[in-house]
């Protein structure tokens, strides 16, 4: 699987959305240029990494993420950024990995597999335009349709609460996934904060670059405050 890192630190690892790769992230960076190895790959199928025949599903994503994990982190801890689709691929990879996560960054994030079943907003009158993240690399669109044919995940990760740090950042104007499921799902997060943004739809740290940055840099020194503590 094809990553770029940057930096030295707690491993943190950032998921882009579906069918993008990992410069849709990369502007993120700053806010974790200080005690943090960024580690951003490029998920099976999309950007850089092949997908072959075994990549027919999230659940296959995910698998493939988690061996590159155990891997590059070896019996590290470490944190996960997950925008959309990567948001749903954290979701599972915390309940995998338990508490070797320190703690989850949700961007965005995919609650409701099924399209027709979100509950999305609509937009007011002279909400947008919105920002729309855009991919340096084309995807494999056989992989990816293998990946939508079977993309909800098979067993719900809030099956098992996870008790890290969690921050939560949604779009009041976010028509892909919108906030509200988001919102539902709190109980299983009972570290977590969650921050609906208004001006913000789908890709928040475009549309509200500040506001997302100052969110995640506080969830960030929240994790290195925690690590401090548990290593004295």
């Amino acid at each position: 699987m094809y990553s770029v890192s940057r930096g030295e630190g707690a491993p943190l690892l950032l998921l882009h959305g579906f069918a993008m790769d990992h410069t849709m992230l990369l502007g993120l960076d700053p806010v974790f240029a200080d005690g943090w190895r960024r580690v951003y790959v490029d998920l099976p199928g999309m950007g850089l990494s092949p997908a072959g025949p075994e990549i027919d599903s999230t659940d296959a994503v995910a698998d493939a993420v988690a061996d590159f994990i155990r891997d590059e982190f070896g019996d590290e801890r470490f944190a996960i950024l997950g925008d959309s689709f990567g948001g749903m691929l954290a979701r599972r990879l915390a309940r995998d990995f338990g508490d070797r996560v320190m703690g989850i960054a949700l961007l965005c994030p995919v609650f409701v597999a099924d399209h027709s079943r979100r509950e999305l907003p609509e937009l007011a009158p002279g909400d947008g335009p919105f920002a729309e993240a855009t991919s340096g690399v084309a995807p494999d669109p056989a992989a990816i349709a293998r990946i939508e044919a079977r993309y909800e995940l098979r067993t719900p990760p809030e099956s098992i609460a996870f008790p890290g740090l969690t921050t939560v950042i949604t779009g009041r104007q976010d028509t892909v996934v919108g906030y509200r499921d988001a919102l539902r799902m709190l109980d299983s997060y009972p570290r977590a904060t969650i921050t609906v943004l208004d001006g913000a739809g789908h890709d928040a740290h475009l549309d509200r670059p500040a506001s997302v940055a100052a969110l995640l840099s506080d969830w960030a020194s929240a994790l290195v405050e925690a690590r401090v503590r548990n290593s004295v």
